[in-house]
């Protein structure tokens, strides 16, 4: 599908230096994690145009989400590149590298292990992408299966993502003898999670 939000021919900026004004960096490692250019990322995210609108070139960017990130620039061949150093663990680095990949492809194919997505979904949050979110919550409700459904229970009732977590419940009572052998429903389905599931019954889950 041809996106509605990003203009053809900018996803070939996709973590290019060609043009490059801002450089993401592990804090901790101090390691490279993508090239990027302020006009995009600020154009798609009210989070980007707020970190980039500090005027000061050595500051602590503090935002309402209580992310620390080191601000500053650096001065290579006449050219200014601004570098922010990223507080963020290994996973969500990686979730990190989808949401810059998002920004300018409009796009997120399968990024691979259930635990990133989740990390994407809350960086989406994060960052205002209203559209990924929703997006992320698809994918997880369409990855729903025996092994994973009381996992992805718990972290929708923590996380409150309502869809997920109906999907969640109606696909364990619908499979409630396969989900009830399976090492999550024996160790990690706590008991109010279970009545609600064994209470269900109704054989027909809300449209995912």
């Amino acid at each position: 599908n041809k996106s509605l939000f990003v203009a053809p021919g900018i996803s070939v900026l996709h973590n290019s230096d060609i043009f490059s004004d801002v450089q993401f960096i592990s804090r901790k490692s101090k390691t490279l994690i993508c090239f990027a250019h302020k006009p995009i990322l600020a154009a798609r995210s009210l989070y980007f145009r707020h970190l980039f609108e500090e005027d000061s070139k050595d500051t602590i960017y503090h935002s309402k989400f209580n992310h620390n990130h080191l601000n500053y620039y650096s001065h290579d061949n006449n050219k200014s590149i601004q570098i922010i150093e990223m507080d963020l663990n290994k996973s969500l680095r990686k979730g990190f590298k989808w949401i810059i990949k998002y920004l300018y492809t409009d796009q997120i194919l399968n990024c691979g292990i259930e635990k990133v997505v989740m990390e994407v979904y809350e960086l989406s949050r994060m960052y205002d992408l209203k559209q990924l979110v929703e997006v992320c919550e698809g994918v997880m409700i369409e990855g729903i299966e025996d092994d994973n459904v009381v996992d992805l229970m718990n972290w929708s009732i923590e996380k409150g993502v309502e869809n997920l977590r109906r999907a969640s419940e109606w696909y364990a009572a619908d499979h409630i003898t396969r989900v009830e052998k399976t090492e999550g429903w024996r160790l990690r389905a706590k008991d109010d999670m279970r009545n609600v599931v064994r209470n269900k019954t109704s054989p027909r889950r809300p449209h995912r």
